[in-house]
């Protein structure tokens, strides 16, 4: 494929996949190897019904015993009621931890932890089970987002959006909010093509910066 211009949305490190020629400016090289993807692995247990609705909990847990598989659940049981279920999130250090057990070791700790926290033998008997563990994903590197670590912000923050000659850089990392959401992604990826039509002299470099209307 040929083009006059290019927007890279993907995650910042993985630019350390693709041969630039020339090369990448130091900095900008300098910064995609400080910025690493963060850790999750998403994780959905299905049960025969929704237990614990009966004993008055609505399936929200936030865990913050550093010992515990997960952290923060909801439930996802859909809104007919079918399909019950709880949807948690093993985030950075614990996914790490735990991402050498296998599937079902994961299950099994998960279900252990529900049955205690909820006080339910039910927890410990679901029907099925579901996992994505983002870190194994070759084309995002891990999830939800980039992290800059202590300092990265304050050396390279001016370098995440500036092009490269012709190539100009969107994705949620570079959104000035909700970034690490899609919602920062949509914002990012517009701004980026403002932008190359301002290079184009399509439009004025007012246009480039818009406020976004709210979402509804």
């Amino acid at each position: 494929f040929q083009g006059k211009y290019v927007i890279s949305a993907i995650p910042p490190a993985l630019c350390l996949k693709i041969h630039f020629n020339p090369p990448l400016p130091p900095m900008r090289n300098q910064l995609i190897n400080r910025i690493p993807m963060g850790s999750v692995i998403k994780c959905i247990v299905y049960y025969k019904e929704t237990f614990w609705r009966k004993k008055g909990y609505c399936g929200t847990m936030i865990i913050e015993d550093e010992e515990a598989a997960i952290g923060l659940t909801l439930d996802d049981t859909k809104p007919d009621g079918s399909f019950p279920a709880i949807i948690g999130f093993i985030l950075a250090r614990k996914c790490r931890r735990l991402t050498g057990l296998t599937k079902e070791e994961r299950k099994t700790r998960l279900c252990e932890l529900y049955a205690k926290v909820l006080g339910s033998e039910e927890a410990l008997h679901p029907v099925h089970y579901e996992e994505k563990n983002w870190c194994e994903e070759q084309y995002s590197g891990g999830c939800y987002t980039a992290y800059f670590p202590p300092g990265i912000m304050t050396q390279y923050g001016r370098i995440i959006r500036q092009p490269v000659g012709r190539i100009y850089f969107a994705g949620t990392e570079t959104a000035t909010e909700w970034s690490g959401y899609m919602e920062g992604a949509v914002q990012a990826g517009e701004r980026a093509a403002r932008e190359i039509l301002f290079a184009m002299r399509k439009i004025p470099d007012s246009e480039i910066w818009k406020p976004e209307p709210e979402s509804v």
